[in-house]
């Protein structure tokens, strides 16, 4: 009899880590949405948000920071730390993991000063997070806004 509760008491104790185990790789998938489909969808805008909370928004502000950081790597002369984030728009265009990312940033510094970049970015499986480095940007389109 105690040796039947105890074999049952360690299979449970396994599912239980099973379980956790798979919660844990499932949340290392991507978490963009619509990022399969071949239709456009705006997932965030002044009057959308299709995100599914404050977590993964931020994830998409870090993942457009990210984009614009990879695109401007060259000009070694800017000080991000000098930028702040203002709005964000994502659009899923028609090709999957394609992503048009309208990104505004706030200088703070000798001058306010707000940027508008239209970044139209690839995202694969293996980076479409947002602490990714190695996010394709296809098109950058810069404006400043007054």
């Amino acid at each position: 009899m105690r040796k039947r509760v105890l074999i049952i008491s360690f299979i449970g104790i396994l599912v239980f880590v099973a379980g956790i185990i798979g919660i844990i790789v499932s949340d290392n998938s991507h978490k963009i949405p619509y990022y399969n489909s071949s239709t456009n969808h705006i997932i965030l805008s002044d009057k959308i948000n299709k995100l599914s909370g404050n977590q993964q928004k931020k994830e998409m502000f870090t993942l457009a920071r990210n984009a614009l950081k990879n695109k401007t790597d060259n000009d070694q002369s800017i000080d991000w730390s000098n930028f702040n984030d203002d709005s964000l728009y994502v659009e899923k265009l028609k090709a999957p993991h394609v992503y048009l990312l309208g990104y505004t940033i706030q200088s703070q510094k000798p001058l306010i000063l707000k940027i508008r970049y239209n970044l139209i970015v690839n995202i694969d499986v293996k980076n479409s997070r947002a602490k990714s480095d190695q996010i394709q940007v296809v098109n950058m389109e810069m404006s400043i806004i007054k």
